[in-house]
């Protein structure tokens, strides 16, 4: 199999990457060294800088609906 990008790496920006590049008409490969996905959520928060990055694709206002909007957060 041949592909002009290998994208190693199912986090959350090798996602984001690989679904970037498809979007702009570029064949790419993802690979993770997990078999299947996590059955949980690792990410507590979206920083700042994510958001506009997102908004730079048109994903912020999606993401933002769909997540849980939070005051604070105690972390042990």
């Amino acid at each position: 199999m041949e592909t002009p990008v290998l994208v190693v790496g199912a986090g959350p920006t090798g996602l984001l990457l690989a679904a970037e590049l498809r979007r702009r008409g570029v064949d790419c490969t993802l690979i993770d060294a997990r078999e299947e996905p996590n059955h949980w959520d690792r990410a507590t928060i979206v920083h700042a800088r994510t958001l506009e990055l997102m908004a730079t694709i048109g994903l912020a206002d999606r993401f933002l609906a769909a997540g849980v909007h939070q005051s604070r957060i105690r972390i042990f």
